[in-house]
């Protein structure tokens, strides 16, 4: 029960930090003296590699085991936090780049919760399932306000959205840390030591997030001027892109 309540202090992490972008926006485009647009990725990409890794996250956690895959995934997101703390205001390419790093950790986070969840509550446990899943569902939803609320508090601090940052690498930190003690192994079946990381549709995910990175990227210039090519281009190709994933799943293989 205590390992759990801690893995599912890391799983709130997902929506905190994607919500919190919302309110920790303005702050960032004034210290980068930049346009709303270009500062609007911080949010897509934290939200484009979350949503799209989560595809192949679920099947990694098959072959290395879902415990190995939640310390893997919190690790690479309080190190992201931290650099996305530490970058000077000179280029928001930077801080974009590493936010879209710190969304493929937190990929890993929710897949590997669920198989966490399926495999402590069981056997003379199974009775907690449905309350497990409960406070799973509740840790996922109710930190998007907190998110929210957080970002827009840091934004009021000297430090500003920075703050924000260096709470988040301070408290996944921490987690990482009691989990690397104190997290509970999941022995593998059979069917899962036949696994590969080869039988992993890369193409297919592949398709996927580059059909959404360039729908994001028409919508975002959208905001600007929807007649422009560089709205209606990219809206076009990126639908298609992510479509034929769906043919080469459905068809192909």
């Amino acid at each position: 029960f205590v390992v759990y309540a801690i893995i599912l202090l890391g799983t709130v992490l997902d929506n905190l930090s994607s919500a919190s972008a919302l309110t920790l926006s303005a702050n960032i485009q004034k210290q980068f003296n930049t346009d709303s647009s270009t500062t609007s990725w911080v949010l897509s990409g934290y939200a484009l590699t979350l949503g799209s890794f989560i595809m192949v996250s679920g099947k990694i956690s098959d072959v290395i085991g879902p415990h190995n895959l939640y310390l893997i995934g919190i690790t690479i997101f309080w190190i992201s936090a931290l650099i996305c703390a530490c970058i000077p205001h000179t280029s928001i390419v930077a801080l974009i780049v590493f936010r879209a790093i710190q969304g493929i950790g937190a990929s890993t986070l929710i897949p590997s919760t669920i198989a966490l969840t399926a495999n402590y509550f069981t056997g003379p446990l199974q009775k907690y399932l449905n309350t497990a899943v409960i406070y799973m569902i509740v840790a996922l939803t109710a930190t998007l306000g907190l998110g929210v609320v957080l970002g827009g508090a840091f934004s009021e601090t000297n430090v500003g959205y920075k703050g924000f940052f260096y709470f988040v690498f301070a408290y996944s930190f921490v987690v990482d840390v009691l989990l690397v003690f104190l997290i509970i192994p999941i022995n593998k079946t059979d069917g899962h030591n036949k696994l590969k990381m080869k039988n992993i549709d890369f193409v297919a995910a592949f398709l996927v997030i580059v059909g959404c990175l360039l729908m994001i990227l028409g919508l975002t210039e959208g905001g600007e001027k929807w007649r422009s090519p560089k709205a209606i281009a990219p809206l076009i190709v990126g639908f298609f892109t992510a479509a034929s994933a769906v043919f080469y799943e459905v068809i192909y293989l």
